[in-house]
């Protein structure tokens, strides 16, 4: 019993150490964030793997929308495809967003993949304050996060422009849907949960795809507190929503999906009579 007590005090004390460094863990963070950033803002195009692909939607954009058109066609993707209808819009219409105040559109990408890279830790952090982690222990995720080479390759070498804005979308998302689980913050965070998975469907679908199975999941481990009605349905409610405001884009997405499988020059599915 006494070494329970003891080994009970030593957590404690780790736990009071590890909070007490906290805003230590956070601004390290984000300085290694920021310096990971700063370079990317250095003159020309970043020379990462995506860059080239993802700029040439916003520029594609950027310069028919300075002719009063919003095109549908782009005729150098694929030799030949929709502009956006495979690709998310959000991420895209958000650089564009800041072009048409003035800014140039390749610094508009780059200062909204960076905003969106810096915020990742931030939010890493409140995830985890979430799921019931201690300050510390949540600012040291948030410091594991800002070191984790998988995820700054993600941002430097590959630039998965989508996926950069997905992960802070993605922690908002699981906060807002656990809350609202656990009957936190009333129609608030249900209308946040929506929204974010919203903002996470039309940015990154792929991310969104494993955030409802997360929900789902989330759904499964608090049925046994909440009841199966009401755990289910709050996820309906939240995947209803879901495809409500994300319909103008996801359901031609659907549709189309069929009609390029289907076609054997697209993409990688080249096929050859000999």
């Amino acid at each position: 019993m006494n070494q329970v007590r003891r080994q009970a005090s030593s957590s404690s004390v780790l736990e009071q150490q590890l909070d007490s460094y906290r805003f230590t863990f956070i601004v390290a963070a984000f300085v290694i964030s920021l310096g990971i950033v700063l370079p990317r803002f250095g003159p020309g195009i970043p020379m990462s793997v995506d860059t080239n692909s993802h700029l040439y939607r916003i520029l594609f954009f950027s310069r028919w929308l300075n002719e009063g058109i919003y095109p549908f066609w782009s005729p150098d993707w694929y030799a030949g495809a929709p502009a956006l209808l495979l690709y998310p819009p959000l991420g895209y219409f958000l650089a564009l967003g800041l072009s048409t105040v003035g800014l140039d559109p390749l610094l508009s990408y780059k200062i909204i993949d960076a905003i969106f890279y810096l915020l990742a830790p931030f939010t890493v952090y409140f995830l985890g304050r979430e799921l019931g982690f201690s300050k510390g222990e949540s600012a040291i995720g948030s410091l594991f996060f800002s070191v984790l080479p998988g995820a700054i390759e993600n941002y430097l070498f590959f630039d998965r422009f989508p996926t950069v804005i997905s992960i802070p979308i993605f922690c908002a998302f699981v906060i807002m849907f656990h809350r609202t689980l656990a009957n936190l913050g009333g129609p608030v965070n249900l209308l946040g949960a929506i929204f974010s998975m919203s903002a996470l469907m039309l940015t990154h679908h792929l991310s969104a795809l494993i955030a409802g199975i997360v929900a789902v999941l989330m759904v499964l481990l608090s049925a046994g507190r909440q009841g199966w009605a009401k755990s289910i349905t709050l996820l309906v409610v939240v995947a209803v929503g879901t495809v409500g405001l994300t319909a103008f884009w996801f359901v031609p997405f659907l549709q189309s999906i069929t009609l390029f499988a289907a076609n054997p020059f697209f993409n990688r599915n080249v096929t050859f009579p000999f």
